[in-house]
């Protein structure tokens, strides 16, 4: 694989961990409430940010693992998004 998508892959992944990090502090600080968009777009967008640099690095596990991750957090967000507009 040429360097220049090692390069994007980890910092894909960097961000991506520093997002679910940053998803986990605002919950358990009760900055955001588990239900909110932000929660789940910043879970949606860490989650796809490991999944690229994971599936690079060819770690099938962690890509199964982060691909749910993001699904949940997509329907989070459609289904918020669903009861904000009824």
């Amino acid at each position: 694989m040429p360097a220049f998508f090692q390069s994007i892959s980890s910092y894909a992944g960097w961000i991506g961990m520093i997002l679910i990090l940053l998803g986990y502090y605002l919950i358990s600080s009760g900055r955001v409430d588990g239900k909110s968009r932000l929660y789940h777009a910043i879970n949606f967008l860490g989650a796809f940010g490991i999944t690229i640099n994971v599936l690079v690095q060819n770690a099938l596990p962690t890509v199964v693992l982060n691909v749910v991750f993001a699904l949940i957090a997509l329907w989070g967000l459609l289904r918020k998004n669903k009861i904000s507009s009824d």
